[in-house]
This record gives C-alpha cells, structure tokens and sequence, in this order.
C-alpha cells in the first residue's frame, strides 16, 4: 500500500489546523499572547506566538512555547499531528489531565506550574523519545510509573504529593539530571544500574527518605557534582571517598562522624552540612577561592580554624560563611558577624587545640605585638624555651590562656545579642559592659579550669586572662564597631 505524501502547502494546512485545536480547546481568545493565531493563511504559522519550525523548506512546527499564557483544559489530540515537533513548554497555566498521546519527535515536555492532578500512569510516556519532562509543581499523588521512556535523561517531578519508593529509577541509564524534592517518598536513594551520568541530584524535604551514602557512592555516582539531600532524614557517615562536587547539601540530618578531606579535594562553590553531629576538624584545601556559601553551624566540629577559611578577609564573607555553635579554637567575634560566629556557650577540647593554638600563637605574635592586640601589653603568645619541660609548661599556659579569653569573648557575646539578632549595638554603656564581664569571666574561668584541668599551671593563666581581658574585650568591640561610652 502506497503511503500519502502531502505536499509542503498541505503538510502546513495540516499544521495549522492542529494548531487552531489547541487554541480553540484551550481558551485562545482570553491567551495573554495570541499575535497571528487565526490567520487564515497557513504559511504564516511560524510567525505565530510561540510557535517555531524548522529552518529548511518544507517547515514543520518544531517548538511550541506558550507558558504564563492561561491555557486552560486539556491537550487536543491532535497535537499527534505535529509529526516534527520537538519541544512542548506550556508552564505555568491551567492545564489538567488527561494528557494525550504524542508525536514520537517529542524530545522535551514542560508542563510545571499547572492543575495535573492524581497519578500518572503505570507506564508513563513510553512511546516517545522524550529526553526531558518537567512536571514540577502540580498536585501529582501515589506512587513513580514502573516504566518511562528509555532515552529520559531529565526529571523533573518536583514540589507535587508522590510516595513509595525511587527503585523504578534505578534502571535509567541515561538520566543525567534527578528532581524529586519537596515530595513524601520513603526507602532511601536505590543502587542504580547504570547511573554512571547522573550529575545533579535533589531530594532534599523528603523528610521520611532516610538514605544512607554508600561507602562505594563515589564509584556508583562517577559524574556528580550537585546534590541536595537536606532535610531527608540522611544518616550514617560521609563516605571518605566521596569528590568532585561543585554543590554538596546535606543540612537538618543525622550525620555524624568527620568531614573527609577528600570532599575539599575539588573546587567547591556552595557547602552546608549544618544541623547534624559532625565532629572533627575542618579539612584544608587549596581551592578557597571557589567557595560562595559554607555553612558548618551547629555541629560538633572544633579545632583550629583551617588556613583557606582563616585568610578569607571579613569583607568576602559578609553572611554568606557561618560556623554558629561549635567549638573551635579561636575566638572568631574579630572575623564575621557576632550571630554567625557565636559559639553558643560551647567549649573548645584541648585535645584538638594545643599544637594548633601554639602554632597559630606563635605565628602571629608579630601581628598582635603592631595591632595591640594583647592582653595588658602581654603578648597572647608563649615564650619559646630550649628545655623541654619549659616548653611543655609554657604551652599549657598558652593553652589555657586562649581558651579562657575565648570562653571569655564567648560568654559576654552571648550574653549581650539575643541569639535572633545578626547585628551588634551600636554603643554599650561601661556599666552594662563591666556588669557583663564580670559575669562572663565568672562563668568562662569556671569552664576553662575545667577544660584545662590537667595542666598545673592553667589556673594562674586563666585567672591571669579573666583577670586582664577588658582591653581585649574593648577592642574586640571596637573591630565590630561598638564603643564602650561612659
């Protein structure tokens, strides 16, 4: 049987005609934009609002875009009959279900922000080539399809009501990108078959998820860059193999253990891992530049300060870098905003800080000797000794010495900014401030002996810090611009 061949005017009749069902079915003469649609003449489809075709004669419809327009109902079926066409975006208006059958050219399918709701089918688009489907943001119920088309690369299912689990995702071996945030599902991130392309992963806000990353995640997610699992229930460890991301997400979770040193090991732009129970230090890196956003609060991180984060001029960080409520070894309150830095009321571990706090002391005595940065014209610095005993004796003094003018710092910062607050007073009355001290050295020097009780000289340094920290103090403020006024 001879098949038909439409002629170039015939085949764009036919396109005008499938384009005037969609018009006619979905509302056209109340579209926001309708420049040309209802022309009579047929070649003047691709000059049409939101229409494009192909370059080469003869054209063929090629894209429609109409999203933000008021579509309203469902797709005509006739919409099959655009046998070329490539890309439906239609985001952002009223459409509903039941979706049509269509062409097999279709690579792409935007449908978010509309009124599709229920399930979808059990098998989902299968007869086409679709390559990318976004359907974030509707009200879309129940459970994944089990099938999809085999050349999906993209999802997009964002922000809608689905449940169970991700298993039959598994087995898409040319998905690049995965969107399934802000839904309900349950049973953790499946073991791919062959996901050896996925770069970007989201599935943060499912809250009962409770994924665990593997420890082999690296060898099973060779490509990615980009994951967002916060707010999942995500527990267990990060894997110590784990690099190459550009944007690692995993805050409000269940984490626990150190921050391997190979996440740093690659440029990094955006880092939140706050609100877990991470412990350890903070690994170095070369690539301190390439960081935007880091977010470590409230953990149990401490320790010295790393070189790349330490150097960062105050000016680069503005809000964007936090470390809120843990227990590192300097006091940060001359580095970022009080709310940022503030250690909530936690105290450093001497284990993680005496080789650090003498090397870190060491290096800037200079530094403190011009900015005056000294407590009583004494140098925060230990006197370097030949004799070992001498070392081992100074060095638990210096030990003892910061950490009570950290506590000190600590206590009276915290004390003096309500903890929803992100900004200093712009004065504080001598009164009010030697109250606070008082108080804060009571507390911080009760703290520190017991912090640093294993060193017999650490109660005459601490006594010696608490005793003298009001000219530290005032110029501490000073750097935040708060002045002390009588």
């Amino acid at each position: 049987m001879m098949g038909f061949i439409f002629s170039a005017s015939a085949q764009t009749a036919y396109e005008r005609s499938a384009l005037m069902d969609l018009y006619d079915t979905m509302g056209g003469p109340s579209w926001t934009y309708s420049d040309g649609w209802g022309n009579q003449d047929a070649s003047t489809i691709c000059t049409w609002a939101g229409i494009s075709c192909s370059r080469t004669e003869p054209k063929y419809v090629t894209w429609i875009t109409l999203s933000h327009n008021n579509l309203r109902g469902t797709i005509p079926e006739s919409i099959a009959n655009l046998t070329q066409l490539g890309h439906i975006i239609l985001s952002n208006n009223f459409i509903t279900y039941p979706l049509p059958k269509f062409p097999v050219s279709l690579r792409a399918l935007t449908l978010s922000y509309n009124l599709l709701s229920g399930p979808l089918p059990s098998s989902w688009l299968v007869d086409t080539n679709l390559d990318t489907i976004y359907f974030e943001g509707n009200s879309i119920t129940g459970n994944l399809p089990l099938e999809y088309p085999a050349t999906l690369g993209l999802l997009n299912l964002a922000n809608n009501q689905l449940n169970g689990n991700l298993n039959s995702l598994a087995k898409l071996p040319l998905m690049y990108e995965l969107f399934l945030e802000n839904n309900d599902f349950t049973g953790g991130i499946p073991i791919p078959n062959n996901w050896t392309r996925l770069i970007y992963l989201r599935l943060q806000n499912n809250v009962n998820l409770a994924p665990v990353l593997p420890s082999n995640f690296g060898q099973l997610f060779p490509a990615m860059e980009r994951l967002l699992l916060d707010n999942t229930g995500l527990s267990g460890t990060i894997p110590a193999n784990i690099s190459g991301f550009t944007q690692f997400v995993v805050s409000n979770n269940q984490l626990s253990g150190t921050i391997p040193p190979s996440l740093f090991s690659k440029p990094i732009v955006e880092l939140f891992v706050q609100n877990n129970q991470l412990t350890g230090t903070i690994p170095e890196t070369s690539f301190s530049g390439y960081f935007q956003y880091v977010d470590f609060s409230y953990n149990q991180l401490g320790g010295p300060l790393p070189r790349w984060l330490r150097s960062t001029p105050v000016w680069e960080l503005g809000y964007n870098y936090s470390m809120r409520c843990n227990a590192f070894c300097e006091p940060l309150y001359d580095w970022c905003a009080p709310y940022y830095c503030e250690s909530c009321g936690k105290t450093p571990d001497p284990a993680l800080c005496p080789l650090a706090t003498s090397t870190l002391m060491a290096s800037s005595t200079t530094t403190s000797t011009s900015s005056s940065d000294t407590i009583d014209g004494t140098s925060s610095s230990s006197p370097s000794s030949s004799s070992s005993s001498s070392t081992s004796s100074s060095s638990s003094s210096t030990i003892s010495l910061y950490l009570t003018t950290t506590s000190v710092i600590s206590t009276l910062m915290t004390t003096m900014f309500s903890s929803s607050s992100s900004s200093p007073p712009s004065s504080l009355s001598s009164s009010s401030f030697a109250s606070t001290l008082t108080s804060a050295r009571t507390t911080s020097t009760t703290t520190t002996r017991t912090a640093a009780s294993s060193s017999s000289s650490s109660s005459s340094a601490a006594q010696t810090s608490t005793a003298s920290s009001s000219s530290l103090l005032q110029r501490r403020f000073a750097s935040l611009g708060i002045v002390i006024v009588s």
